[in-house]
């Protein structure tokens, strides 16, 4: 098992507190291998207890050295930093913002910043990046989002706001409900529940969804 991964593993369940196999599998982007075999190493040594509907923290001291990361950062080539800093100001600057009020804000902040220009997915993955590895990994590639979604932006965007409500409505109910909004047909080509999850997920911190659906 690579250090690499158990150190996203480890640092996305301390994050977390209390978290499932899918939400390490999904945030870490670790295979589900990996992940079962670490998950099973934490409860060995008594760090986390499995639970009826998932995993609970017991024990968060830190398994792996602390890195200085103001060091790391101030001692990466400027082209990265200039990149990192970029993606640190826009996460400031729109915090707290989300749906369509976070669009409107990136395209406010594009005709702003030509030179620095984002977009919606980029911001989030951004984010991600931010929550789960710090802001060293904005460096470079490191813990860029894999592959592409299936999910449409605009099918997305509605998804999102059904499902981050204190509602807490189901994955599957508000799927339905946004191919009923847009005409999807029963038997018509439709991404699945776990892939809107999936992007959901892998754009938004654990932290955000729990916040607004409780």
């Amino acid at each position: 098992m690579m250090y690499e991964d158990k150190l996203k593993i480890w640092h996305v369940a301390r994050k977390l507190k209390v978290f499932t196999f899918d939400d390490i599998a999904i945030i870490a982007e670790v295979d589900e291998k990996t992940v079962k075999t670490y998950l099973e190493e934490l409860i060995a040594t008594r760090y986390i207890n499995k639970t009826p509907t998932g995993f609970v923290m017991i024990n968060d001291k830190n398994l792996f050295p602390p890195i200085n990361e103001d060091e790391t950062f101030n001692q990466a080539p400027d082209w990265a930093k200039k990149q990192a800093q970029k993606y640190l100001d826009v996460i400031n600057a729109s915090r707290g913002l989300k749906g369509r009020k976070l669009i409107k804000f990136i395209e406010n902040w594009n005709k702003k910043n030509p030179d620095r220009k984002t977009s919606y997915q980029s911001l989030q993955r951004a984010k991600k990046t931010l929550y789960t590895k710090g802001k060293c990994a904005l460096l470079s590639k490191y813990g860029k989002a894999k592959g592409k979604t299936t999910v449409k932006d605009e099918h997305f965007l509605m998804f999102q706001e059904l499902y981050l409500s204190v509602l807490k409505p189901s994955v599957k109910e508000c799927v339905e409900e946004v191919k009923e909004y847009f005409g999807i047909g029963k038997d018509d080509p439709f991404p699945s529940p776990i892939s809107f999850l999936r992007r959901l997920k892998n754009e938004i911190p654990q932290e955000q969804i729990d916040y607004a659906r409780n």
